[in-house]
């Protein structure tokens, strides 16, 4: 927590440990239904704290790419798009703030996960099947979709599993997939 708390006085820190434990407790949250956190030993506190600290940081990120002004010769970026978007009161879909620092956090893994699916011709030819069969080629998928598409779900979970996001690095954890489902 520490090291959230040079980062948002603007000191150079490493704040992969304190991420990684966050991001463990967040997949641990979405798999299994509860956190890892024990409350009798102050685990859970300490990690509501760091969610605390993560957020300002996060948030810090958000003011400082506001703060920027942009030359006539630099081209947008995605949070560029995003920050106008969150703006936008006319919207059909308004995208707050948390949604682009949730945009931040699994970037990397969605970029690591779409890598696997292009090296894999088989997994992508699946992917594509099923997307067919379910929606067709006409639409988009929707939210609704997702039940009806299984190995979807199942590609998007080991993506997960073989590329744990880690803060700071550039590299992944890597493990053999599961070829068996």
């Amino acid at each position: 927590m520490q090291d959230i708390n040079k980062a948002i006085k603007s000191e150079t820190v490493e704040i992969s440990k304190e991420a990684m434990s966050l991001n463990s407790s967040i997949i641990f949250k979405i798999l299994m239904g509860r956190t890892s956190c024990s409350e009798e030993d102050g685990e859970a506190e300490r990690t509501r704290g760091l969610v605390i600290e993560f957020d300002e940081f996060l948030e810090k990120i958000l003011r400082k790419h506001e703060e920027e002004k942009i030359s006539e010769h630099q081209s947008r970026d995605m949070m560029d798009v995003l920050l106008e978007a969150s703006r936008d009161e006319n919207a059909d879909y308004k995208i707050t703030r948390n949604h682009i620092k949730y945009f931040l956090i699994i970037r990397q893994t969605t970029q690591w996960t779409m890598a696997e699916i292009m090296n894999d011709t088989n997994i992508l030819e699946r992917l594509k099947e099923e997307i067919d069969c379910v929606v067709g080629k006409s639409r988009l998928i929707q939210e609704t979709d997702l039940p009806n598409l299984p190995y979807l779900q199942g590609v998007v979970k080991e993506g997960l599993r073989l590329r744990a996001v880690q803060y700071g690095k550039t590299e992944s954890y890597r493990t053999e997939p599961n070829r068996n489902r």
